[in-house]
């Protein structure tokens, strides 16, 4: 038997166990951040304000931009006969992912337009993966046929395409960087290889 004295201060720490879960669980377990995107649009370059993201502690770029590539597809259902048959139609968008993308002041034209060029070199990638998933699977295939396959090698071609922008994203900050300033020739240099590159990538 517990005496009343017992009894309160074991009650007190149950409370305390309790509240301690309770904090313990909203701390390991917390509201998921809403990610805001925007998608590339020639009529809408990237803007300040596009950088919400926190800065890095120890950051040593005066800013980040993070990309992705959004792939989805639909299907055409077609008809013939006593056939049933789907034709898949892949998009790929390159968007910037606006929660994550930091900068550490207000960027300067110069600066915005160095990251637009990120997202340009991912447009030109997401138009390349695009292109490629529909030459490969944009063909007729049976309405009762297993998809599966078809998208474990979707996934390879997509896993594939994000090394090769990264690849890209790494090379142009290497060439057009000098101890963490961007050089105006070789900005301008990229400037031309990018826009020429959208220009010659058309959707399929």
């Amino acid at each position: 038997m517990f005496s009343s004295k017992q009894k309160i201060t074991l009650a007190i720490s149950v409370a305390i166990i309790i509240t301690g879960i309770i904090i313990f669980a909203q701390a390991t377990n917390p509201t998921p951040v809403k990610i805001v995107y925007k998608d590339w649009d020639p009529k809408k370059p990237v803007a300040a304000d596009n950088f919400k993201g926190k800065v890095p502690s120890g950051a040593t770029a005066s800013a980040t931009l993070y990309w992705t590539l959004d792939t989805s597809w639909t299907f055409k259902r077609v008809l013939e006969d006593d056939a049933c048959f789907d034709i898949p139609k892949f998009k790929v968008v390159a968007k910037m992912n606006l929660t994550k993308s930091w900068a550490k002041s207000s960027p300067s034209k110069e600066l915005l337009n160095h990251e637009q060029r990120h997202l340009d070199i991912a447009e030109y990638q997401a138009r390349l993966l695009e292109n490629k998933l529909n030459k490969e699977f944009g063909k007729k295939i049976p309405c009762s046929a297993d998809f599966t396959e078809t998208e474990k090698k979707i996934d390879e071609m997509r896993e594939q395409s994000r090394k090769d922008t990264q690849k890209m994203q790494d090379q142009y900050d290497k060439e057009v960087k000098t101890n963490g300033r961007i050089d105006p020739t070789k900005q301008k240099e990229w400037d031309k290889k990018i826009d020429d590159l959208l220009k010659k990538t058309k959707r399929s």
